[in-house]
């Protein structure tokens, strides 16, 4: 996302707060971050560790609240959507999972990541970025999610990613494809990661 002070930035899918702390810090604390979730007793989890933390740059805004959100159409440099999904990604480490997860469960799951693509997107000014993230190998939560988007959206374009973290994407022989990047437990020795940048161009 390569967040700076003083950038607006939204954390639509916040959770308890971990990735907003870490993007506050590479900020200096400075500029707005805007925390979100589908859940609202997480946000207000994230709320007191924000607190804790002495953070001051961020606000956490439910999703309910229609005319804060409207007002703020094509306003935010950068929207990251670490969206729900299947959790494939960390299977090898709770197998637990695996065995609950059904086959409507992702029916359900492809049907909320589109519904907040095509929400989160209404946020992002022009030239701004736009970046998904999931914790899981399937194409279908990945790959063809950012396909379908891209499809539906000719004002948005794919975007390079790792180019000013060279050394980490080599060392991971990663390599980005037409949709994202994806990680897998197989081939680069971590937890199943997809991640996609995509730029607002108009």
């Amino acid at each position: 996302m390569e967040v700076e002070r003083g950038m607006t930035v939204i954390d639509a899918c916040a959770g308890a707060g971990g990735k907003t702390l870490l993007m506050s810090a590479l900020m200096k604390n400075k500029g707005r971050l805007v925390a979100t979730d589908l859940l609202p007793w997480r946000l207000k989890q994230g709320v007191k560790r924000y607190r804790r933390a002495g953070v001051h740059n961020v606000q956490a805004k439910e999703l309910d609240n229609k005319k804060w959100w409207k007002r703020h159409h094509n306003y935010f440099d950068c929207v990251l959507i670490d969206v729900p999904c299947s959790s494939s990604g960390t299977w090898r480490r709770n197998p637990d999972l695996k065995i609950t997860f059904k086959p409507k469960d992702l029916k359900e799951l492809l049907v909320k990541q589109q519904d907040i693509l095509e929400t989160a997107k209404r946020y992002i000014r022009p030239g701004g970025l736009f970046v998904y993230a999931t914790c899981s190998i399937w194409r279908a939560e990945n790959h063809d999610q950012i396909k379908k988007f891209l499809e539906n959206n000719p004002d948005f374009s794919l975007e390079p990613i790792g180019e000013n973290h060279q050394e980490v994407i080599k060392k991971l022989k990663a390599k980005q494809d037409t949709e994202g990047l994806q990680l897998t437990p197989l081939d680069h020795k971590t937890d199943g990661f997809f991640i996609s940048v995509m730029r607002k161009e108009f």
